[in-house]
């Protein structure tokens, strides 16, 4: 076969060859390219930098320059897709350009608001619709007045028709069947004096001094200060003008412009006017929120926003797409906020290159590092015919960090814990009521008038016996070769009279040491590492006479030997009285380091002598602190109020 002469067209590459053109270098720009776009969720910093308009010049014409185009858009599209966007992106190209999105940067909002990953941020575009609505009004008819009430309804029109509060409450408002004189009588003269001003007029009136706080000036209670991106462009931030007045004056000056013919330069100057107007507020758009690490909207930031353009060949045709391009280098200049991923894929015109400051050519490789470092200067690249003949390599899909929860979600669940925290101590007050008097819950008043008869000796042989079920329950325990140990309580002689009940405390004292044994044994019989007690009683007389030779006696038991196994003698409980006896009694027990621990024996005499090491009170340790115990008695809520009103009131006797 004999070789194509010179002027034959280049043959067309055979069709299935897919993938990114295996250039110089290639391999570093489709690895910075997917980091760029789905950084480590460790490494999202990257996120918050510009990024480098990337041109991809394409050889070729005809047919093939547009196959080789669709091919390298192909190629970088597949990875950010997989049935669904995997992130925020549009492809663009004249082909998007309709009477509805005269502009390509309408057509690019659009884009990257349709179909968005779920629970990923950048997720609402808000300011970039608005100025979208307001350049829609003036593009439809230039001729026509564009005051600001004019562009105040436009503007609302398009959020109503947005859905959200606004539309729900102008549904509601009857404002339609109001205007078209369909209500009348009382009925319509309660809804255009008081239901349609709190439905539509209020939301519409907050809603445009809202925007103007957040596109011109910061309200006079903001804590964010700064000036907002537009005011500050547009040197509005200190004036006192709202933003449709301002807006109105900007869009005026380009009235007679975009009414001219559409070849006119002043008719180009207009759009291109337009073009910026609108790319500056879709970026400040996607700018929202920052990437952040503890904010659950600033988490959900995990990807960058991929905006791939197509040049066409034919100049003309090119305009729109290169008038975008222009917009958005010089936005990302001015702006406060930055360039999304930007790729543009064919021709760039002469003139293109000269509003993008004539940008060097240079390599793939150069493209990954400004991609990389994301200092905002367009590259240019030239791509070789020849590997356009040969099948590409994929680049690897994206897998940015998702999550299951939309973030405001998030919010709520965060601000609903933090009010239940807070009302919860509001609705139910933690502090005691009347019915959790310490002192217990009956008034004096609500007592018993009957006086209940006192019966010592059925009270004392009772507890006894109670102790000495307690006391066989032990033995059985040893008998299964459990350790089994014995305490002795002292005290003075079995009350028999109401006198000796009354004013001697050994039966109360009884019954405790009884409900403190059983408790002990029913842990012990599910708690192995717990030791079953016995208790021996053993009396010394009226007022605790023979107490010291009780004493002695125990000692001399104990050093004996003779105490074994389950008898064998851990210590001394009781001695609840302040006596000469007692007192000389816990002296023995000291001095042969038997433990005692005393009851209701309050005395400093009782504990202070250096045989008494072994000795634990129940009361007060000294003066001092019986005295705080009994100001608490005497000052805190602790005897039920009676009468109907409760609460509690302190033990005055104490």
């Amino acid at each position: 076969m004999m070789p194509a002469a010179p002027d034959t067209p280049a043959r067309r590459e055979p069709e299935g060859f897919q993938g990114f053109p295996d250039d110089r270098e290639a391999g570093r720009l489709r690895h910075e390219y997917r980091r760029k776009v789905a950084p480590p969720f460790a490494d999202r910093r990257r996120l918050s930098a510009t990024s480098s308009m990337i041109l991809l010049r394409v050889p070729g014409t005809g047919l093939e320059y547009r196959e080789r185009v669709r091919r390298v858009i192909d190629a970088l599209e597949r990875p950010l897709t997989d049935g669904g966007k995997l992130v925020p992106y549009g492809v663009l190209s004249t082909e998007s350009v309709t009477a509805a999105t005269p502009l390509i940067a309408m057509a690019a909002r659009e884009d990257l608001a349709y179909n968005l990953p779920r629970h990923m941020t950048p997720d609402r575009l808000p300011h970039s619709a608005l100025v979208r609505d307001v350049i829609l009004r003036v593009l439809r008819d230039p001729l026509a007045a564009s005051d600001a009430d004019v562009l105040r309804e436009a503007a609302y029109a398009g959020r109503v028709a947005r859905g959200g509060p606004p539309c729900w409450l102008h549904k509601v408002s009857g404002t339609a069947a109001a205007g078209d004189g369909a209500v009348g009588g009382a009925i319509g003269f309660v809804l255009s004096a008081v239901w349609q001003p709190l439905t539509d007029s209020l939301p519409r009136w907050w809603w445009m001094r809202r925007m103007t706080h957040q596109l011109i000036r910061p309200a006079w209670l903001s804590l964010r200060r700064g000036a907002r991106w537009l005011g500050a462009e547009l040197d509005e931030a200190r004036g006192s003008a709202d933003l449709f007045e301002i807006l109105a004056t900007v869009l005026d000056a380009q009235r007679a412009g975009l009414a001219l013919d559409t070849g006119h330069p002043s008719h180009r100057a207009a759009l291109q006017a337009l073009e910026l107007l609108l790319v500056q507020a879709l970026l400040a758009d996607l700018a929202v929120p920052p990437a952040g690490r503890l904010l659950p909207r600033r988490r959900r930031r995990t990807a960058a926003p991929v905006l791939l353009v197509r040049i066409p060949e034919d100049t003309r045709r090119a305009e729109a797409v290169e008038r975008f391009l222009s917009a958005c280098h010089a936005a990302g200049r001015t702006a406060a906020s930055h360039l999304p991923v930007l790729i543009a894929v064919g021709r760039p015109s002469d003139t293109l290159l000269a509003a993008l400051g004539n940008p060097v050519a240079g390599t793939l490789g150069q493209a990954a590092d400004a991609l990389r470092a994301g200092d905002g200067r367009p590259v240019l690249v030239p791509l070789d015919e020849e590997p356009f003949g040969r099948p590409g390599q994929d680049i690897a899909r994206v897998d940015p960090r998702r999550f299951k929860l939309p973030w405001r979600a998030v919010h709520l669940t965060a601000w609903g814990i933090v009010a239940a925290l807070v009302l919860t101590p509001l609705a139910f007050p933690l502090g005691p009521g009347h019915e959790s008097c310490v002192g217990g819950d009956d008034t004096v008043a609500a007592a018993r008038t009957e006086p209940v008869r006192v019966r010592p000796a059925e009270w004392y042989d009772a507890t006894v016996g109670e102790i000495t079920r307690q006391n066989a329950r032990a033995e059985q325990y040893a008998a299964q070769g459990r350790t089994v140990r014995t305490v002795v309580w002292f005290s003075s002689e079995k009350p028999v009279d109401e006198t000796d009940t009354l004013y001697d405390g050994t039966i109360p004292e009884l019954r405790g040491v009884a409900l403190w044994q059983r408790k002990l044994n029913d842990d012990a019989g599910s708690d192995e590492a717990l030791v079953p007690l016995r208790v021996e009683i053993r009396t010394t007389g009226k007022a605790f006479h023979d107490a010291e030779r009780s004493a002695r006696k125990l000692v001399a038991e104990v050093r004996s030997g003779k105490r074994t196994g389950e008898r064998q003698i851990v210590g001394v409980l009781g001695f609840e009285q302040s006596r000469k006896e007692t007192a000389a009694a816990l002296g023995v027990l000291g001095r042969a380091r038997i433990p005692a621990v005393g009851t209701t024996a309050t005395a400093d005499e009782m504990i202070h002598n250096g045989d008494y090491r072994t000795y634990w009170p129940f009361t007060p340790l000294n003066k001092t602190e019986a005295g705080i115990e009994a100001d608490f008695a005497r000052t805190f809520p602790i005897v039920p109020r009676p009468g109907p009103a409760g609460g509690c009131a302190p033990a005055d006797h104490a």
